[in-house]
């Protein structure tokens, strides 16, 4: 769980998240309290970005993390290769590393003698000891982190990139910047926790500061249930609609184009359905034949979607290293095969109706002397193709200003 402090205490400095970081004094108090905690976990940003890196001659810029000593026992996170870290690399700050999967492959090509290689953080070498498993990137999964070390002493890697005269993190009793994750004793509930721990959590936070009131601070923990990505659900809702609407449209452009070809072989077929009833053919054994074409069709289309999609989920979430666990299951495959059916029986079974409200003798004069379209598929073509044409209007307008967005933040003066 993430546990959350509420505020932080009046005469301290913060990283703008105030409400799920804590000093390092607190956190050390805290993790003492073994009847209600199984794991305390602390974790915090090397930088507010990324941070220099080297591994042989190449240098580069990679997302990486200090963390403490029970970090991956205590996330339960596997270790591919080599082994994690242990209370002692923490309490003695080695100069030890764990690779990401997603930076062990791009940066090493999935080397298996990277265990005992050596990486620069900073100037600084850190022996490689191990490499977590696929599907992990951290406890911030839209922050994917490659790399974790322990908790540091060194001035050089202090947390978030923080020049050591300000703060350091691990000597400061008034900077309020390390995030952490609880793992509760089975059979404690939040709410206990917080009562357990609420003596323990004040008297760390504000020994150091001074006398409070608890009227001025009303310190208190909670904890929340780690939700991955959907942690970030508030931020990302309004870019997440838009991209759905530019997204819709994009479908139903493709889809009037599906349309259009299913009306022009409707149109081709009328001549051969009105000359086969003309010499006997029953409308059972038509729809029997249309019936099957339309269920092939379908079941063609909706087989090669979801090899696509399953294909394409996999693919982003490795491109954008994000674990979000999202993938195609058994009710988006029933969605699909049902609106692809009902899209099959209608568009399969059209050139039938019109074969048989259409008296055979116009159908073959109209078809013979070549024309073959009526007022009511003319119109029907036009008013997709003017549909086709208003939605890409729409697409083109609302891309060019997400472009022009993008532009202006580029350009934007943030002043640092």
């Amino acid at each position: 769980m993430l546990v959350n402090g509420g505020t932080q205490p009046p005469n301290t400095d913060g990283t703008g998240n105030g409400n799920t970081s804590f000093s390092f004094p607190v956190f050390q108090a805290l993790r003492q309290q073994t009847s209600v905690f199984s794991d305390l976990i602390a974790h915090v940003p090397l930088g507010y970005g990324k941070v220099p890196v080297r591994y042989g001659d190449t240098p580069t810029e990679r997302r990486g993390e200090e963390v403490s000593g029970n970090y991956f026992s205590g996330l339960g996170v596997r270790i591919l290769r080599g082994i994690g870290f242990t209370p002692n690399d923490e309490s003695n700050h080695n100069t030890v590393v764990v690779l990401s999967y997603g930076f062990w492959t791009e940066a090493f090509s999935r080397n298996p003698d990277v265990i005992g290689q050596t990486l620069y953080l900073k100037g600084i070498p850190f022996t490689v000891i191990g490499v977590t498993a696929p599907g992990f990137y951290g406890v911030e999964p839209a922050q994917a982190v490659d790399f974790w070390i322990p908790l540091q002493i060194r001035p050089e890697l202090n947390a978030w990139g923080v020049p050591a005269t300000q703060h350091l993190l691990l000597n400061s009793t008034r900077w309020w910047a390390l995030p952490m994750v609880a793992r509760l004793q089975l059979g404690i509930t939040p709410e206990q926790a917080d009562q357990a721990l609420q003596p323990t959590f004040w008297q760390a936070a504000t020994e150091p500061l001074g006398k409070l009131d608890f009227k001025t601070w009303p310190a208190h923990l909670g904890f929340e249930p780690i939700r991955g990505i959907g942690n970030y659900a508030e931020s990302y809702r309004e870019p997440v609609k838009i991209m759905m609407v530019l997204v819709s449209l994009v479908l139903l452009i493709a889809c009037t184009n599906v349309v259009l070809l299913i009306l022009a072989r409707n149109a081709a077929r009328e001549r051969e359905l009105a000359v086969r009833m003309a010499i006997g053919a029953h409308a059972c054994r038509l729809f029997r034949q249309l019936l099957t074409e339309g269920v092939l069709l379908v079941t063609m289309g909706a087989v090669l979607g979801w090899m696509l999609a399953v294909a394409a989920t996999k693919a982003l979430a490795v491109w954008a290293r994000i674990d979000s666990g999202f993938t195609p299951d058994e009710r988006v495959l029933f969605f699909t095969l049902g609106i692809a059916s009902m899209s099959g029986l209608i568009f399969g079974l059209l050139p039938l109706r019109s074969a048989l409200r259409i008296p055979l003798e116009q159908e073959l004069k109209s078809s013979s002397s070549g024309v073959s379209l009526s007022r009511g598929k003319v119109s029907t073509g036009n008013l997709a193709v003017a549909m086709q044409i208003g939605m890409c209007l729409a697409l083109l307008v609302a891309s060019s200003l997400s472009v022009k967005s993008l532009v202006n933040y580029k350009r934007q003066d943030l002043g640092m």
